[in-house]
């Protein structure tokens, strides 16, 4: 199981097409993982982001999503806390939304980043 102090370091092992950016983030913070609200609000979320917009990964994307939502379901109310406010809250965008972000996104992903986008993004 997922632990959330270990996040970053797990989701390269799951992902490996992230661990150029965690290396890098890694050496901005002397050789340490980053926390996780950092290593997933900073570099995971930039790097789902730049995906969706690409749109020419399809599988990487599934993968991607797929973890989004593991730690979307995960019993740990930090992970889920984690993902919520580090990487959903960055979707809350009609743009990416309209790149098709819904095909994606797991039902409880969608009803977190719902929940978030709904209170802090109302226009």
């Amino acid at each position: 199981m997922l632990e959330y102090e270990r996040l970053p370091v797990e989701s390269v092992s799951l992902i490996p097409e992230l661990r150029v950016p965690f290396e890098a983030e890694r050496r901005w913070w002397s050789g340490e993982p980053p926390p996780p609200h950092v290593f997933f609000g900073d570099v995971f979320s930039t790097f789902l982001v730049g995906e969706l917009q690409r749109g020419n990964r399809p599988e990487l994307l599934k993968r991607l999503f797929g973890f989004v939502e593991d730690m979307a379901n995960h019993p740990d109310a930090r992970v889920q806390e984690l993902v919520q406010q580090s990487v959903l809250a960055n979707l809350c965008n009609e743009h990416l939304a309209s790149m098709g972000l819904k095909r994606f996104l797991g039902p409880r992903s969608d009803e977190l980043m719902q929940e978030y986008c709904g209170v802090w993004h109302k226009h």
